[in-house]
């Protein structure tokens, strides 16, 4: 894995534009209240109980995206997470269209009750009440895009 950048605890408030981190980006507890277009990190990037309210068009995550505990109330279509998403004790209640989790769904905290059609999930979903059809197909949906999980 690449370099990591840790900027957890401290007080950024603005990451610079075109940034690609080859290891992971760790910005929880910062007062971060949004992320440039294009953010490409290659590893995970934890957002963990910070004010970030939307997440950027092109963003890339390599590994795990961790939004637990923050204000966010919706996901940009098309998002594609390599590993696990957590929206734990967050104000999504719907999850977009051509979204692709390879790893767990961690829905904890949410009143998420619905997976779209169009989800893609290599792993399992955690914390919510969703019918264990819609998280088969879900999976299958992975399988027939990607391989086995």
């Amino acid at each position: 894995m690449g370099r990591n950048l840790d900027l957890s605890d401290t007080s950024i408030t603005v990451l610079p534009e075109g940034l690609t981190v080859s290891g992971s980006l760790d910005l929880h507890n910062t007062p971060i209240t949004a992320l440039p277009e294009n953010l490409r990190v290659r590893g995970s990037l934890n957002l963990h109980n910070t004010p970030i309210t939307a997440l950027p068009e092109g963003l890339y995550v390599g590994r795990d995206l961790d939004l637990s505990n923050t204000p966010i109330s919706s996901l940009p279509e098309g998002l594609t997470v390599v590993g696990t998403l957590s929206l734990c004790n967050t104000r999504v209640t719907t999850l977009p269209k051509r979204l692709t989790v390879g790893g767990n769904l961690d829905l904890r905290g949410t009143k998420i009750t619905a997976l779209p059609e169009s989800l893609k999930l290599g792993g399992e979903v955690i914390g919510a009440d969703i019918g264990p059809e819609q998280v088969k197909r879900a999976k299958q949906r992975y399988v027939e895009a990607f391989g086995e999980a």
